[in-house]
């Protein structure tokens, strides 16, 4: 396509002004397809961050609850309890879902109740705040997500987008290739 733009003198082939207009706007949708691609990667490695940051928070807490010192214990169960009534099960669930969970699972830690056991264990509040800012991340990622989605929801992948294009490189092109260098090869 590029070669084909800087040749002027192609430009009014009556045979590849055309083709080469449905070479662009497949490439054109090819590029939409793999940025649509990329979107999903971005919003899987977010929600994975979550999940990570989830897992942390879940054994930071349960190794808290079981310390042999009721200082650390005492907090430490109280906090676990309220994780425990999530489960790590949540990371299993649909996005929706498990979004859902997390946010409640936040709001729950941030109850007043629970901020003196929080301030009592070195750690914790760093382990929520990373469950927040990667469960902040995600949303961003998926209203991204849910944007590209919405504007192209019934767009085509780029490996489908593909296919057309070579039948027309392949089938089209450059047979009209061989036979232009045949009859003029200048």
């Amino acid at each position: 396509l590029v070669l084909y733009n800087d040749e002027t003198a192609l430009a009014e082939d009556t045979f590849l002004k055309p083709l080469f207009g449905e070479m662009q706007t497949l490439s054109e949708q090819i590029t939409e397809a793999i940025k649509r691609d990329r979107i999903l990667s971005a919003m899987e490695d977010a929600d994975a961050e979550v999940e990570t940051a989830t897992r942390a928070l879940n054994a930071v807490l349960k190794g808290y609850s079981a310390m042999p010192l009721d200082l650390y214990s005492t907090a430490g169960k109280a906090l676990y309890d309220v994780m425990a009534k999530y489960k790590l099960k949540i990371l299993r669930l649909n996005y929706a879902d498990q979004s859902s969970n997390i946010e409640a699972l936040l709001m729950d830690l941030a109850a007043p109740a629970l901020q003196p056991h929080i301030n009592a264990l070195p750690g914790v509040t760093d382990a929520i705040g990373n469950v927040r800012t990667a469960q902040t991340n995600f949303t961003a990622k998926r209203v991204a997500y849910e944007k590209a989605m919405a504007l192209n929801a019934e767009g085509a992948t780029a490996s489908e987008l593909k296919k057309p294009l070579l039948e027309l490189i392949n089938a089209r092109l450059v047979p009209y290739l061989k036979v232009s260098k045949m009859v003029s090869p200048d």
